[in-house]
C-alpha cells in the first residue's frame, strides 16, 4: 500500500477495508499461489505504514484489512532525509524497522530476551551485500546463528591464543548453543573466489590480512583448473570452484574437535549449500551422489 496523502488521519486510528482482484477474470488462486501471496502480504507490511490485522482469499480475490501507522511522525523531508548518502537511509530504515515488524512481533522478541536464543543451525556464508541469510531461507530472529566473512571461509582447527573470530563462533555455537546444523553456504559471483584466481590487486598493502584470508581458497582453484583445464570458460571455472570451495570448508569445519565429536554422535549435521543469485536457487551438496542438487527437491521427498 503507498503512502497516499488523501488516506491519513492524522492522531486518530484509521482501518481501512482493501479489496483487490487478479488480473485474470474467473482465474482461482491456487494452494502455491496463496501461500506465496500470502507471504507477499507480510513482508510488504513490514515496508509500508501498515499493519495487516486479517485478510481472506477468496477463488479469483482477496479482501485485506489493514490499520494504517502513525504516518504523521514520518515527513516527506524527513524522508528525503533519511535516504542521503550520509545514512544511506538506515536511520529512516530503522524508524520503520521499528513501527511494522517489531510493533508486529513484540511477543517474539520479548520471548528471546526472556528465554534467550535457540538458534536451529549455525550458518556460515559469506559477508557480500547481495546475500542475505535470513531473507534467501525465510527464517525468523532466532533461528540461525550467523557468521559471515568474506568467502564463506573456515580456517582449520589452530589451538592458539592469537585472534580467531570464525573459529570463536563456531565452539560458541556448537559447544555453548548446542546447534543440531550447520550451514556452510556459498553464493553465485562470489568476489573472494573470483579474486583467489585473478590475485588481481592482492599485493596492496592494506589488504595484507585479505590476500593471507584468500589463501584458504587455493584448494577449490587447483582442484578446478584440474577438473575443467586452464583454459576453461572463465565462469565455467568460477561457479564450480564456488561449490568446491565449501566442500573444502566443511573439511575444514571437520578439524574442529568438538564438531567432529559431535557428527560422528549424530549430535550435529553439516550441509553444504550454494546459492544462487540470478534464480535465487540453493543446491545443496549430496555426499552420496557426489553432486549438487536443488534444495528444493527434498521438500518433494
Amino acid at each position: 500500500m503507498p503512502r497516499i496523502p488523501r488516506m491519513v488521519i492524522d492522531d486518530e486510528t484509521t482501518v481501512y477495508h482493501v479489496m483487490s482482484r487478479t488480473a485474470l477474470d474467473g482465474f482461482v488462486i491456487g494452494d502455491i499461489e496463496k501461500d506465496f501471496m500470502l507471504d507477499l502480504i507480510r513482508r510488504y507490511s513490514t515496508l509500508y505504514f501498515v499493519e495487516i490485522l486479517g485478510f481472506c482469499l477468496m477463488g479469483n480475490h482477496f479482501h485485506i484489512l489493514v490499520k494504517t501507522l502513525p504516518e504523521y511522525k514520518f515527513t516527506d523531508e524527513g524522508m528525503k532525509m533519511g535516504n542521503t548518502k550520509k545514512d544511506c537511509g538506515l536511520i529512516s530504515g530503522n524508524t520503520l524497522f521499528q513501527e511494522s515488524y517489531h510493533k508486529a512481533h513484540e511477543k517474539e522478541f520479548l520471548d528471546l530476551v526472556e528465554n534467550g536464543q535457540h538458534p536451529k543451525a549455525l550458518y556460515i556464508g559469506c559477508s557480500d551485500s547481495r546475500v542475505l541469510p535470513n531473507l534467501i531461507t525465510k527464517s525468523d530472529p532466532g533461528d540461525l546463528f550467523v557468521i559471515r566473512n568474506v568467502g564463506n571461509f573456515v580456517a582449520p582447527y589452530r589451538p592458539d591464543e592469537d585472534f580467531h573470530s570464525t573459529a570463536s563462533a563456531i565452539e560458541y555455537a556448537v559447544s555453548v548453543l548446542k546447534v543440531e546444523n550447520i550451514i556452510v553456504c556459498g553464493h553465485t559471483h562470489c568476489g573472494a573466489i573470483a579474486s583467489v584466481h585473478s590475485k588481481a590487486g592482492l599485493d596492496d598493502p592494506e589488504l595484507i590480512h585479505t590476500k593471507q584470508w584468500l589463501t584458504l581458497g587455493e584448494a577449490p582453484r587447483q582442484q578446478a583448473i584440474l577438473a575443467l583445464g586452464a583454459n576453461a570458460d572463465k565462469q565455467a571455472l568460477l561457479r564450480l570452484t564456488e561449490k568446491l570451495s565449501v566442500i573444502t570448508q566443511i573439511e575444514n569445519l571437520l578439524t574442529y574437535p568438538s564438531v567432529k565429536k559431535r557428527v560422528d554422535s549424530g549430535e550435529v549435521n553439516i550441509h553444504g549449500w550454494v546459492y544462487d543469485i540470478e534464480s535465487g536457487n540453493i543446491d545443496y551438496y549430496d555426499p552420496e551422489s557426489s553432486q549438487y542438487v536443488p534444495l528444493s527437491t527434498l521438500t518433494e521427498k
